[in-house]
């Protein structure tokens, strides 16, 4: 989506699925010889991986950024998340003070920190992006747990934000293009729904007209508990658990 959105422009893509690696310093800056602006959206999500986690976000971010400044890029664009502000009853801005509770949240701020030590000799630009909806693994995943009736955590009364995934192509476009300096922005839906709602919409899009479950937290987490044991593969891990119960606004 976003190379649709910068269909104007000439793109160098830098992927993991082209056999690319944001540790290869060499590799990043015969790319980047005369780029004018970084958009750097690589991540590690698993939160049972913590070395992976640190290595992509925070190792690999710094040898980006490093790579930019030396290739002479004159615009970085980094794509954090809204995360790292942990859990909030009320309503956060660009000046709300970060909380970040799982692995992956932290080691965003901490990549978020060495941002900002370059901003000193390069325009970085941070996106703070909510919960990004759109076809990928995790919604797929968390489609079919609907699709087998799996209980919401805690009845789901917590309020989340999303973001399209085709509105933030078009607000890091949009950044890109724009005359903006060493700002963050936070990029998401107007209004936040509860997750029982977003259950609800999803059910009504696949037809399903079963009576949503609901599940205590504790009860979650001994399930989660004992998946671990046995190593299932599951989003029903306690990290995630964390996640779905929280309140993003």
């Amino acid at each position: 989506y976003l190379l649709q959105e910068l269909k104007n422009h000439q793109i160098v893509e830098f992927d993991k699925l082209l056999g690319n690696d944001v540790m290869n310093s060499v590799e990043l800056m015969q790319k980047m010889q005369g780029v004018k602006v970084v958009v750097h959206l690589a991540a590690a999500l698993d939160e049972g991986n913590k070395q992976e986690l640190h290595k992509i976000n925070v190792d690999g971010t710094w040898n980006v950024l490093e790579s930019a400044k030396n290739s002479g890029v004159k615009k970085f664009i980094y794509l954090s998340t809204a995360g790292v502000y942990g859990s909030s009853k009320n309503p956060v801005d660009e000046n709300t003070a970060a909380n970040p509770l799982t692995e992956y949240e932290k080691t965003k701020l901490e990549a978020e920190k060495i941002c900002t030590q370059f901003q000193k000799e390069m325009n970085v630009i941070i996106i703070r992006s909510a919960m990004v909806f759109g076809k990928n693994n995790y919604w797929e995943q968390i489609i079919k747990m609907i699709q087998k009736d799996f209980p919401l955590i805690n009845g789901g009364k917590n309020y989340f934000q999303f973001v399209y995934v085709k509105d933030l192509a078009k607000a890091i476009a949009f950044l890109a293009e724009k005359d903006v300096k060493n700002e963050t922005f936070i990029v998401t839906q107007e209004k936040a729904i509860t997750l029982k709602t977003l259950y609800i919409m999803i059910q009504k899009h696949l037809q399903i007209h079963s009576k949503i479950k609901e599940m205590p937290e504790i009860v979650a987490r001994i399930i989660a508990f004992y998946y671990s044991l046995i190593g299932k593969k599951t989003l029903l891990k306690q990290e995630y658990i964390s996640r779905l119960i929280k309140d993003y606004t």
